[in-house]
């Protein structure tokens, strides 16, 4: 027997994702979208375009959570799109920047990864049942663990200048990263719960 729409797996991840918790994400996302915008003004070289990426990804998880996530076919392949050109300049740029500086390579090559994260998460919304839940939560576990480390709650190790921000960034920006990424996992979790 067929399923009525709304109901089964759809409906739990639906659950996940009323109006109200898409706005919270949105106002927050934007905010890290324009705390990542203020450095991309202040900054110069790779920095700028560190930047530059992380207000993409910012912007994008916005547009996905304000509009239905679960449902915009059209946007989910205009996503994908920008996500996959994102992904293969930022892995250009590690390649480029990982050849001058190895701190630099290592922060260009988290962002690398963020950004394939994001033509997976978009790609994920096109069909679902293309890929098995557990890779979906193994991603999310990923960024989650992300996410834990941008935020700060892990003591910090002499190795950990690896993956520091980029110029003398604080606090704001490490607060932005770890929002971006938090939301990327809610919304893996909302997919697969």
């Amino acid at each position: 027997m067929n399923e009525m729409p709304g109901t089964g797996a759809q409906a739990m991840g639906m659950a996940l994702l009323p109006w109200w918790v898409r706005a919270l994400w949105v106002c927050v996302l934007m905010i890290a979208a324009l705390v990542h915008g203020r450095h991309v003004r202040a900054c110069i070289g790779f920095d700028r375009w560190w930047h530059g990426s992380h207000v993409v990804m910012a912007a994008g998880m916005a547009v996905m959570y304000a509009a239905d996530p679960m449902h915009q076919n059209v946007l989910d392949h205009v996503l994908v799109v920008l996500f996959s050109m994102e992904t293969l300049g930022l892995l250009i740029a590690t390649l480029f920047v990982g050849s001058r500086s190895r701190t630099a390579g290592v922060r260009f090559s988290a962002t690398t990864l963020e950004a394939a994260a994001m033509v997976y998460m978009a790609g994920l919304m096109l069909s679902r049942s293309a890929v098995s839940p557990v890779v979906t939560w193994l991603v999310a576990g990923v960024l989650a663990a992300w996410t834990v480390w941008l935020l700060g709650a892990v003591r910090r190790r002499p190795w950990s200048r690896l993956f520091d921000v980029p110029g003398r960034h604080g606090a704001d920006v490490r607060f932005a990263l770890g929002v971006t990424t938090a939301s990327m996992v809610y919304m893996l979790v909302a997919m697969v719960a």
